[in-house]
């Protein structure tokens, strides 16, 4: 084999349009399960990459739509007593923030509510400013239902 068709051999690999390494299509030929514990660990190491970019970006991109400031420009209702509320934290791990009803509001002399006080479903209350709170627009919902953790989220709090 000449050095030309070598080079043409190994470009063809490197493009995957070598049969034993598939097409230029993208379609790879299957290659055996690997269930070895290296593999594995590493499959779970890069899907929890994955989902701490994705809990990152929905911190960035889509919380703050839940939270509208609109300061004195546009009125907006206020945390009311009965509201279903996420409680934001940066200390928990992600999906672990606690969620609860609002029991107690706190007016400042304007009238404007600056602090919550807000029953979780273990029984505990908490209370925090009115911008560590996102209001959840769930509609009335049944009190139990509602605070009870997602299936299977294993939350220390």
């Amino acid at each position: 084999m000449d050095l030309q068709s070598s080079l043409r051999t190994a470009l063809r690999r490197i493009l995957g349009e070598d049969d034993t390494y598939g097409t230029s299509s993208g379609v790879k030929p299957l290659i055996p399960f690997d269930d070895s514990s290296a593999t594995l660990l590493n499959t779970w190491r890069t899907s929890q990459v994955y989902t701490n970019m994705l809990w990152k970006k929905w911190l960035k991109s889509y919380l703050p739509t839940l939270t509208k400031r609109t300061k004195w420009f546009e009125p907006c209702r206020p945390v009311a007593i009965g509201d279903l509320v996420l409680v934001v934290d940066e200390n928990h791990p992600r999906n672990c923030w606690p969620r609860g009803r609002v029991v107690e509001v706190v007016q400042s002399r304007d009238g404007t509510v600056r602090r919550v006080t807000i029953q979780t479903a273990k029984g505990t209350r908490l209370e925090r400013p009115v911008v560590k709170v996102v209001v959840l627009d769930v509609g009335h919902v049944n009190s139990t239902t509602a605070m009870e953790p997602s299936h299977g989220a294993e939350c220390q709090q």
